[in-house]
């Protein structure tokens, strides 16, 4: 039949099972070797582990769609403990979608990309959704253009990407003044006077971080600090950053110097084309993170232009100028290192295990699991005290469970910064002690027999133990010869262990008191009649004699024998006494010579000349030869019979001739036994006892 597991499971559940053979009699007793010493008990099925799954892979929680430059955002499964992948941008950290659900925008393709949750196994399921991965507007080719009077000047720009047919711009620093118009993807201002500044928002209805274009112009001054790239920069904690001013398409400098001017970079805090406050300045472009700058704000490195009031060759812009150029700056945030603190290596008895990673102060850590795929994680993979359920146990040459570790990663992950640390943990499976089961057994001696459990004892990962009554043979060995000292039950533990993991289990023994007989002394008797006296344990039991026997009640130990003599001048009779109960059988033999006290002897023969000889050789393996001698011509039956006086086979019905004869008698297929034979006449009749042995 099927196994099932009832109640059905609501959650992932890991189970082994272990397939058994018994064997029941008709009366329901289970048949072993102890009881039953020729059966070959089947070997059990070795255990196997298996593991149910939910079988729902919904995702509750996903965006439909998403800007590259958000932050990373979880995706929430209906059951936690499936696999996340994506087949359009991969898996993290090479890839868009991490082990706990989270979705990076920003390593994702622009357009759809694919998203799939998958529980695998025999319960296989699996949804994917699509997630639109959308731009902001990029603004690049920034322009100033003054009119003739150098009085007034208005700004151009390219812009692309987002969705232009909703494309939306804001003069942030007059929003009075008219907005400006767009020809293809070229926006061209508005008048503005001369020294002012300006800053214009650039959206689109995907809600995605606007593209702001600042500046100021002096149409009077020739001084231009010229574009600088405004794409999002991320870095760690100890990164440095190197910009540099760009250039045109024809690979000339967007930057102007009038006579007395110098250029420098500046990082500051304001994201338009004025300076904030002021972090450090060079002449190279190149960042570190310092105080008081704090970790995850965006700060700006601009290029900018002015009167030089240091060297020819080590320029220091003087920002008092009334000329200064400032370019928009370059966005850059420093994220600080997160820790990653994955906990002490451990054990544990099991495939489950709660672990306990320090949790993240900064930043989204995210276990995963080094050794093997299929780890069913819970809650999430995002907790860091998850409880982890790994899929299988190592096995050695024999197909034994055996002490298995697992590496599993704490990994923080805070922006562009990570840090991992790692915990080993040795599941140790856990033994399911078998110790056999209970039975009866006539006499003291009895054998205690255990099963190894998946783990294989000796040749495996576990050992044992025997604790109970009487004389334990072998305490270490499943199989053992125990001994009591009196008839009872007595209940033995198997205990199996791995370490520190262990099982145990009972079996109970009853002990019966050996039926023990004795049919009497051998006797002598003149007539045909005599007193049995069997010594009996149970008071009843069973009479067997020579066909020509009659019993006054067979059953009982006291009992009448009477032979018939059929003309012969005495009878050699053997008796068995047996005696028997559910569990075992005893019997003894008596032998008595009956003298028939109305026959002459002469000469060691009876008066008629019959002789009916003893089988030689007796006891016998396969042949034995029976002979007779007849004092003249005779008809004659020779004939076999079985303990209880069944007939079995005729060896001889013929006439035979005066004198000695001989018969060899092959027992073909009788089983070992006692047997008696008969010579038979219309004058003499005689039976002698056979014993049969089987090698």
């Amino acid at each position: 039949p099927t196994p099932v597991i009832n109640p059905e499971p609501t959650q992932s559940t890991t189970f082994f099972l272990t397939v058994y053979d018994h064997l029941y009699d008709t009366l329901g007793n289970e048949i072993t070797i102890s009881n039953f010493p020729y059966y070959n008990a089947c070997e059990p099925v070795v255990s196997q582990y298996f593991e149910t799954l939910p079988t729902d892979a919904t995702i509750l929680t996903y965006p439909t769609y998403i800007c590259e430059t958000n932050p990373p955002i979880q995706l929430i499964p209906l059951n936690y403990g499936g696999t996340w992948s994506s087949p359009t941008c991969g898996s993290y950290p090479n890839g868009c979608i991490t082990n706990g659900g989270f979705f990076f925008p920003n390593l994702a393709l622009l357009g759809d990309n694919l998203i799939t949750y998958e529980f695998s196994g025999v319960c296989a399921d699996q949804q994917t959704v699509i997630i639109n991965v959308v731009d902001a507007p990029v603004v690049s080719n920034i322009q100033e253009h003054c009119n003739a009077t150098n009085t007034h000047f208005y700004v151009t720009f390219t812009v692309i990407g987002g969705n232009p047919g909703a494309y939306s711009f804001l003069n942030a620093s007059d929003s009075s003044l008219a907005g400006g118009s767009i020809f293809g993807s070229t926006w061209t201002g508005p008048w503005l006077p001369s020294t002012s500044n300006y800053s214009y928002i650039v959206t689109d209805n995907n809600d995605c971080d606007p593209s702001i274009v600042t500046g100021y112009l002096n149409c009077q001054c020739t001084s231009d600090a010229g574009v600088m790239s405004t794409s999002q920069l991320e870095l760690c904690a100890f990164d440095q950053v190197v910009v540099e001013v760009q250039t045109d398409a024809q690979n000339n400098p967007t930057y102007n110097l009038d006579g007395n001017d110098g250029f420098e970079y500046f990082l500051h805090d304001n994201q338009f084309s004025f300076l904030g406050n002021v972090i450090n300045h060079n002449t190279t472009g190149i960042f570190l993170f310092q105080p008081p700058m704090v970790y995850g704000q965006t700060y700006y490195i601009s290029h900018v232009v002015g009167n030089n009031i240091g060297t020819p060759t080590d320029h220091v812009v003087d920002i008092t100028d009334n000329c200064l150029s400032v370019s928009q700056g370059t966005p850059v945030t420093w994220s600080e290192f997160p820790t990653s603190n994955a906990g002490l290596d451990d054990f544990i008895c099991g495939n489950t295990i709660q672990l306990d990673a320090d949790t993240a102060a900064i930043g989204i850590g995210t276990w995963s699991c080094m050794t093997a795929t299929g780890t069913i994680y819970g809650p999430n993979f995002n907790d860091p005290k998850v409880t982890v359920t790994v899929p299988y146990f190592d096995t050695n040459q024999y197909g034994c469970l055996m002490n298995t570790d697992y590496t599993f990663r704490w990994t923080v992950v805070n922006g562009p910064c990570e840090m991992f640390d790692d915990v080993t943990i040795t599941f140790k499976p856990v033994p399911v002690a078998f110790a056999g089961n209970d039975y009866t057994i006539c006499g003291m001696d009895a054998v205690l027999q255990a099963e190894w459990s998946n783990l294989c004892g000796p040749i495996g990962s576990s050992v044992g133990e025997w604790f109970g009554p009487g004389a334990i043979l072998q305490i270490l060995s499943s199989v053992t010869d125990v001994t009591v000292f009196s008839a009872g039950t007595y209940t033995w533990i198997w205990r199996e262990t791995n370490g520190e993991c262990l099982d145990e289990d009972f079996v109970s023994i009853t002990f019966i008191e050996q039926l023990v007989v004795d049919a009497g002394q051998n006797d002598t008797v003149y007539g045909n009649t005599y007193n049995l006296n069997a010594i009996s344990t149970m008071g009843v039991g069973l009479w067997e004699g020579p066909p020509n026997c009659i019993f006054s009640d067979p059953t009982l130990p006291q009992c009448t024998a009477q032979i018939d003599f059929f003309g012969m001048s005495g009878v050699t009779a053997i008796f068995t006494w047996t005696e028997q109960n559910l569990f075992s059988s005893a019997s003894d033999d008596v032998t008595i010579v009956f003298i028939n006290t109305n026959s002459i002897i002469t000469s060691g023969f009876n008066v008629s000349g019959f002789q009916l000889y003893q089988n030689v050789p007796n006891p016998f393996a396969n042949e034995t030869t029976i002979s007779f001698y007849l004092p003249k011509d005779y008809e004659v039956d020779l004939e076999i019979f079985n303990l209880i006086g069944k007939r079995l086979i005729v060896l001889l019905s013929e006439k035979m001739t005066k004198g000695k004869h001989s018969i060899t008698f092959n027992s073909k297929n009788l089983p070992a036994g006692i047997y008696y034979y008969r010579l038979k006449t219309e004058e003499f009749e005689e039976t002698q006892k056979m014993v049969l042995m089987r090698k």
